[in-house]
């Protein structure tokens, strides 16, 4: 019975699959990884492994296991801080009328959104929150400064052999035809070549006029060969992570340049809808009003549901709570981020750490002289 109260705890491991930038299969963008990669299970082996039909029975069961809150700490971690969580977000999922039991062991497929990202991780940007494993710009500096000991540049893609390559689609046959989203991150989708290959697959097997093409995006660059693709698809949506203006921005996502973000996002527009994400730490938080602004005179969405926790240095609950009362008296925020600006905690050794790491936040913040 597709009744509400019969809906999974999650139910992204019902009608998400999802890989990592740097190999495992995961529930979903927000997950920890699962201990095996698309080398050594193909997408429907992966979705329909014992590891995910007891996931997703635990999680019809609103049965939360140790697995499940290891695998979904990101998650729990907000809705105990009171932000509104992805898994509650998804909530609202198009799925929402389908019969949950069904998807435990059956060999139905309904998708709302594929996010393969074995395509690799390279990427133009050293954003602040980011990790080496998602950015080869930021593992290669930190790998020279010996903080990064892993691989710099990932690509699974490239691993594949032909049989994995045939594998991989003769799964998407069967997959794509019942997805209703087709999804890319990163690395950075413009600069991922592999992509291009799946894209045209879709194009030449007849896969794309279904289906909806999304990509989230630095907009720093532009592909016109994806760009190209993403047309034969149903419709294309293009987000762009910006996470404040200008110097704001351009400070937190290392390497970004704002004026050129602008004048790409009037490209993008050409091919579909575009959007704004914000990805929103105690360096960018009170530049958000001015981030709505932009977005409300660009005509786009903004989502700024994504309240960063690590690393935690940069969470918002670091800046000292007089000044996180100062801007919620002078400013109006969402529930979400005015939820983390209440947080009565103030790891106040946090925020020594992030005035070493980034002592460039007194230029943008001068006002926080006077907690230091």
């Amino acid at each position: 019975m597709a009744s509400e109260d019969r809906k999974p705890w999650c139910v992204e491991p019902f009608s998400t699959l999802e890989s990592k930038v740097y190999g495992p299969w995961g529930l979903c963008c927000r997950s920890r990884p699962l201990p095996y990669t698309p080398k050594t299970h193909s997408p429907l082996e992966h979705f329909n492994s014992p590891t995910m039909q007891r996931i997703r029975k635990n999680m019809l069961e609103h049965n939360v296991t140790d697995e499940i809150k290891n695998l979904c700490q990101k998650c729990i971690t907000h809705e105990k801080a009171g932000v509104v969580s992805r898994r509650e977000q998804k909530r609202k999922t198009p799925l929402s009328s389908v019969n949950w039991e069904s998807f435990i062991e059956d060999d139905e497929l309904r998708f709302e959104t594929v996010e393969v990202k074995l395509f690799g991780n390279l990427c133009n940007l050293k954003c602040k929150m980011c990790d080496p494993i998602y950015s080869s710009s930021l593992a290669a500096e930190r790998h020279k400064s010996g903080e990064w000991t892993g691989p710099v540049h990932v690509d699974m893609w490239k691993e594949f052999d032909a049989m994995d390559t045939i594998v991989f689609y003769e799964d998407m046959k069967k997959i794509l035809p019942n997805t209703l989203y087709l999804k890319f991150t990163g690395g950075e989708p413009m600069m991922n070549s592999g992509i291009l290959d799946f894209l045209e697959w879709c194009y030449v097997n007849g896969y794309s006029d279904t289906v909806t093409l999304e990509i989230i995006t630095n907009g720093t660059v532009i592909n016109r060969d994806l760009l190209n693709y993403a047309k034969n698809f149903h419709s294309f949506h293009a987000t762009v992570s910006i996470d404040g203006v200008f110097d704001v921005n351009d400070y937190q996502r290392d390497g970004a340049d704002f004026v050129t973000i602008d004048q790409n996002i009037e490209v993008l527009r050409e091919y579909g809808k575009v959007s704004i994400n914000a990805a929103v730490t105690a360096l960018t938080v009170s530049n958000i009003v001015e981030l709505e602004i932009y977005a409300n005179a660009k005509g786009v969405d903004l989502d700024m549901t994504s309240i960063v926790t690590t690393p935690s240095y940069l969470q918002i609950k670091v800046l000292p709570t007089k000044w996180r009362q100062m801007l919620l008296d002078t400013q109006q925020f969402p529930y979400n981020i005015k939820a983390a600006l209440q947080d009565p905690e103030w790891p106040e050794d946090l925020f020594v750490i992030l005035l070493k790491k980034h002592p460039e936040i007194l230029d943008l913040l001068p006002e926080l002289e006077d907690y230091v």
